[in-house]
C-alpha cells in the first residue's frame, strides 16, 4: 500500500540499472540515500522505485513525505509522521520545543490561535480568528508570513495548513492560555456571518464564489460553543 504518493508529472524512461541497485540496497538497509547534483532526477527516481513496488520488498507499506518545502531543520520528523495515516502516536512535544522557543511572542500567540483550526485556512479566516490583543489585523498578516518562513505553517495554492504534529503542539499552548472557548465562539460567529451573507447574495452574480467559500468554511467540523 502506498499513501500520499504524487502522480508522475512526466513520463519515466530508462534508468533500469539505477532502479535495480536501489531495490537491492533497500532490501538490506533501513536507510538508503540518493545523492547527486540538483536536477538530475533523484526525486523522480525515488518515486519510480516506490511506484514499481520495489521499496523494501513485497507487502511493505510505504508513505511519501515531501521534505522539499521545509526550511526548518526540526520539522522533518513531524513531516514523516504526518505522512502516515492514522498514526498511533505523533512525535513528542520536544520535536517542536526548539522552534517554539525561537519564535517571537507574537508568532507563538498566532501559532497557538491558528492551531484551533483542524484544516486549511486562508488570510481572511486567519485574521478573523486570530486577531486581537497583541495581534492587530495587520500584525496577523506579517506574523503569518514569518511562520511560513519558519515552516511552522505551510502555504499552497492560496491556503495555509499546519502539519498535525505542529498543530497539536500549538493546541497544547492554546489550552495553557485558556483561549479555546473564545476561539470556538469567534469561529462560530464568523462562519454564521459568512453563511448569512451568502444566503442574501446567493441568487446573484456572486453565487459561484459563495459556493466555493461556504464549501471551504464547512470543509471541516469544529466545536461550537454553548450559546
Amino acid at each position: 500500500m502506498v499513501w500520499k504518493m504524487w502522480d508522475a508529472e512526466t513520463s519515466f524512461v530508462g534508468r533500469a540499472a539505477e532502479l535495480g541497485r536501489i531495490a537491492a540496497e533497500m532490501g538490506g538497509n533501513r536507510l538508503v540515500t540518493l545523492s547527486g547534483a540538483g536536477g538530475v532526477g533523484k526525486t523522480r527516481l525515488a518515486q519510480r522505485t516506490v511506484a514499481l513496488g520495489r521499496a523494501a520488498g513485497t507487502g511493505t507499506d510505504v508513505a511519501w513525505a515531501d521534505l522539499s518545502p521545509l526550511r526548518n531543520a526540526h520539522l522533518p520528523a513531524a513531516t514523516v509522521v504526518d505522512a502516515q495515516p492514522a498514526a498511533p502516536a505523533r512525535g513528542p512535544a520536544h520535536h517542536h520545543r526548539l522552534e517554539h522557543e525561537l519564535c517571537t511572542p507574537q508568532e507563538r500567540l498566532l501559532w497557538a490561535r491558528l492551531s484551533y483550526l483542524p484544516g486549511s485556512f486562508d488570510d481572511e479566516l486567519a485574521g478573523q480568528l486570530a486577531g486581537g490583543g497583541a495581534l492587530s489585523p495587520g500584525g496577523v498578516g506579517w506574523t503569518l508570513v514569518s511562520l511560513c518562513e519558519k515552516s511552522v505553517v505551510v502555504r499552497k495554492d492560496g491556503a495555509y495548513r499546519m502539519l498535525d504534529a505542529v498543530r497539536e503542539y500549538g493546541r497544547m499552548w492554546l489550552a495553557e492560555l485558556g483561549a479555546e472557548r473564545e476561539l470556538a465562539h469567534r469561529h462560530a460567529q464568523y462562519v454564521l456571518a459568512q453563511t448569512r451573507q451568502a444566503h442574501r447574495e446567493w441568487f446573484g452574480p456572486a453565487q459561484r464564489s459563495w459556493y466555493r467559500r461556504i464549501g471551504f468554511l464547512h470543509s471541516y467540523g469544529g466545536p461550537v460553543p454553548e450559546q
